[in-house]
């Protein structure tokens, strides 16, 4: 995903990042630092394309876990 980004492909890094993150609050929990690693860069990358105001679901996703 992180390629994917550096590269300029804003939708792929997307999705990547929310798999990554799912699997993540499955099997490491949603308090692991990885875990916020990948949603730090999840919202970077909406952000990147001007959907800020989509964050807040997976923000969410991982807060009230």
């Amino acid at each position: 995903a992180r390629l994917l980004e550096k590269q300029g492909h804003l939708p792929e890094a997307e999705v990547r990042y929310r798999a990554v993150l799912e699997g993540q609050c499955q099997t490491i929990g949603e308090a692991h630092p990885h875990t916020f690693d990948t949603l730090r860069r999840l919202l970077a990358v909406l952000r990147r394309q001007e959907r800020s105001n989509e964050a807040e679901a997976p923000l969410r996703q991982v807060t009230l876990l």
